[in-house]
């Protein structure tokens, strides 16, 4: 009877752990953070959740079409982030295209800047908004244009 229990309690196991690998990943082929992160609908950055969201009530945001920079900054300084777009960003317009990026960004009261080049995905763009995401970091932005 014990034996029984143990055989039952492992396939049990194997069959939910399958569930939730088969849960992971769509059919689209998006996973399931890349779909959270294409839930998201304010401008910022994204791991998880928003490290950054840019309120336009407490923050600023600039764009710089000739340096081809985009940057969103609480109104008190302690939060920004930085986009610095390899080729001008009214280009990018058509999903599955990849754009190289140079983010700098500080988060509230950290006094470390963070810089990285990404090459990031864009999995979606709607209204001159962009959704792009690096699967390496785990890490999104959105951006309107």
């Amino acid at each position: 009877m014990t034996y029984r229990r143990a055989a039952y309690s492992i396939v049990l196991a194997v069959i939910l752990f399958m569930a939730i690998i088969s849960c992971n990943n769509s059919e689209s082929g998006i996973s399931f953070e890349q779909n959270r992160f294409l839930k998201c609908k304010d401008e910022g950055m994204v791991k998880g959740g928003y490290l950054f969201r840019y309120d336009p009530a407490t923050c600023q945001r600039v764009m710089n079409r000739g340096r081809k920079q985009l940057r969103l900054q609480s109104d008190d300084h302690s939060s920004y982030v930085n986009i610095e777009f390899e080729e001008h960003p009214l280009n990018i317009a058509e999903d599955d295209q990849v754009v190289n990026v140079l983010l700098t960004y500080r988060l509230g009261k950290s006094l470390q800047q963070e810089k990285l080049h990404l090459e990031m995905d864009v999995l979606k763009s709607q209204d001159m908004k962009i959704w792009m995401w690096n699967e390496d970091m785990g890490m999104g932005l959105i951006v309107s244009l």
